[in-house]
């Protein structure tokens, strides 16, 4: 269900995480689809994975950067704005 999240099963092999719930830390518990909730759940660290292009990303919208680098004011006017 999660290919992308490997519970350790002892000796270099590893079962695909079924269940996951998030913990704290950037951790996550993890069952495979064989355990249930009275198992002891795997925590494991989760992060983003880096994303590598070919091609560069594009700067910042001139518009998006003015409003950035303007008076507390406008930023406010437009946080408001977009709530």
């Amino acid at each position: 269900m999660y290919p992308d999240l490997k519970i350790p099963l002892g000796e270099g092999a590893y079962t695909e995480a079924y269940w996951v719930t998030p913990a704290h830390d950037g951790y996550v518990q993890a069952y495979g689809q064989e355990q249930g909730p009275l198992d002891t759940p795997y925590s494991l660290p989760i992060y983003v994975q880096a994303v590598y292009l070919s091609k560069p990303i594009d700067p910042l919208p001139a518009w998006f950067h003015q409003l950035l680098v303007r008076t507390p004011a406008v930023h406010a006017n437009f946080a408001k704005a977009a709530h």
